[in-house]
């Protein structure tokens, strides 16, 4: 079975990260979801396309949550 959305990248937040790494942490993020947006828009109508839909706002979510995280802040 062909794979329909593509791997999010792998993160761990963690407070040894640096700024730089978190940057490219970001930077991944934001591709897999214009990935998987595009994907979407290229999709028949169908379970399929309803699936990336919702894969692109989970990824949504994380970015978010990515973009709020300070490394070395306490939770």
């Amino acid at each position: 079975m062909k794979k329909l959305v593509p791997d999010p990248p792998r993160f761990i937040p963690a407070p040894h990260l640096t700024q730089a790494q978190l940057e490219t942490e970001k930077a991944n993020l934001a591709t897999c979801l214009v990935d998987t947006l595009d994907l979407h828009a290229a999709a028949a109508p169908g379970p399929e396309r309803d699936n990336l839909l919702q894969a692109s706002t989970y990824l949504a979510e994380l970015a978010s949550a990515l973009n709020r995280y300070r490394p070395g802040a306490q939770p």
